[in-house]
């Protein structure tokens, strides 16, 4: 796997001016894109993002004398297969004219501009169907951040905990896997916040705290979309406060493709963690019929020990473990251009053993040992299975 590179060059600011309109004097000869681009932003005082992955090994034209950014960009970049757009006052962005599945966008650029600082600066154009309608992520008119299965893997990501943390406005509570989009959440009654996996709505009706929504691994995804806002519109009931889409990939219609990732981590005093999971796509009858199978497994280490409330007693060390096992497989027929028919079958088990709650008085937080005296094991085991028809 790999991340493409951003380089953002923010040199001081100015009177703003209307994009395209700055005028400067130039002298760049020919060169790297990425460096090229550099020196363009500090000779012009404007800021300027560009792939350094995708600028990598393509050779500038030298621009020199006075013009505006806009003719300079063009200028530089004729013949490299890469084009320059404005993204607001100031600010351009530098991509490939046609960059096959994803082109970048404004609306990325501008996501890329905020994480510079934090050292994420990666972005691209993702398309989605929030709208119901494949369509470029800056085109769509709502609040909705989108994950693509890079940017997870570059990220970490493994579950719907982390995309709660990088997602602003959403909250998750693990213990009933409860999501809260910009503070809007119920403990009984309909959901507030929809879960679809694809096109198949699996949120569930809460009673207070005796039922979860059942939240899958994020493993071999095409993407996964956060619509902030109210979605009933589009999306029924049990989303007024938003919706979040796992988005599957579609088996190929031609030759075959293997996804694979696997990961080992390790806890301060407690015990490792885990996961594995491979995903195999082929084509069947060439342009007619193709499979895609992927499965997967995953387990969390525990770091809270259960003791005896009593004597003090270890009773189960690392007692806070999971594991959660998935199983996806899904053909798909096109019997012509206007007509796909999707069978599948969804199964996962997820298993925790124990709460990740501890008792500060039986602990010794610094020291690295969590306690916790529950008279019994509070389990959860959540088997579940969607044989959904697209």
């Amino acid at each position: 796997m790999h991340a493409s590179r951003f380089a953002l060059i923010v040199p001081a600011l100015v009177a703003a001016t209307p994009a395209g309109a700055q005028t400067a004097v130039f002298d760049l000869p020919a060169q790297d894109v990425t460096q090229a681009v550099r020196q363009l932003a500090r000779q012009a005082d404007v800021q300027i993002l560009v792939s350094g992955r995708e600028g990598r090994g393509r050779k500038t034209k030298p621009v020199k004398g006075s013009m505006t950014v806009d003719v300079a960009l063009n200028r530089m970049l004729e013949g490299t297969g890469m084009t320059a757009r404005s993204t607001g006052p100031r600010t351009w962005v530098v991509v490939l004219v046609s960059q096959a599945g994803a082109t970048q966008s404004s609306a990325d650029a501008d996501r890329a501009a905020d994480r510079a600082g934090t050292g994420q600066e990666q972005f691209s154009e993702i398309i989605v169907t929030s709208q119901r309608v494949p369509e470029p992520l800056s085109k769509v008119p709502a609040s909705v951040v989108a994950f693509t299965r890079d940017k997870l893997d570059v990220l970490g990501v493994r579950d719907f905990t982390e995309i709660a943390q990088l997602t602003p406005g959403v909250r998750l509570r693990p213990e009933i896997n409860q999501i809260a989009i910009r503070g809007i959440a119920s403990n009984a009654g309909a959901a507030t916040t929809g879960v679809y996996l694809d096109e198949t709505p699996v949120q569930v009706r809460t009673f207070g705290e005796g039922a979860a929504s059942t939240l899958p691994l994020v493993f071999d995804l095409e993407r996964v979309e956060v619509l902030r806002g109210p979605q009933g519109t589009l999306f029924g009931a049990g989303s007024m406060g938003g919706t979040v889409r796992y988005i599957t990939p579609q088996a190929p219609l031609e030759g075959s493709e293997v996804y694979a990732r696997g990961e080992l981590a390790f806890t301060q005093s407690g015990a490792p963690i885990y996961d594995a999971g491979v995903a195999v796509g082929t084509a069947l009858v060439d342009g007619k019929l193709g499979l895609r199978i992927a499965g997967a497994h995953r387990r969390a280490g525990g770091w809270v020990d259960r003791v005896d409330g009593e004597t003090g007693r270890l009773l189960e060390a690392n007692a806070n473990w999971s594991e959660v096992s998935t199983v996806r497989a899904a053909l798909r027929f096109e019997p012509t251009d206007r007509l796909a028919i999707i069978p599948a079958i969804y199964w996962q088990d997820r298993f925790k053993n124990d709460t990740d709650l501890f008792w500060v008085p039986l602990s010794d937080v610094g020291a690295g040992r969590q306690r916790q005296a529950n008279p019994i094991q509070l389990i959860n085991d959540d088997n579940f299975v969607l044989p959904p028809l697209t």
